[in-house]
């Protein structure tokens, strides 16, 4: 399973669900957004921009499903 969480998510805890994701009983893996909330949006004063939040999402997951990319 393949998890992704914003550092700015008020709707989720990312200790809490790391917490949670070392008790599921297959492999999972947690990408985390740095400034990212829950629509992975980051705040406009960040030298981060929404295309690159983007490409880091959308290459660990084809990262994440070539397993010869591992």
């Amino acid at each position: 399973m393949l998890f992704f969480a914003g550092t700015r998510d008020p709707l989720c805890n990312i200790e809490k669900l790391r917490e949670v994701l070392h008790r599921l009983p297959g492999q999972y893996d947690l990408e985390i957004v740095n400034g990212g909330d829950h629509s992975f949006k980051i705040p406009k004063s960040s030298s981060r921009s929404a295309e690159s939040v983007h490409r880091q999402i959308v290459e660990k997951c084809l990262q994440w499903l070539d397993p010869i990319a591992k």
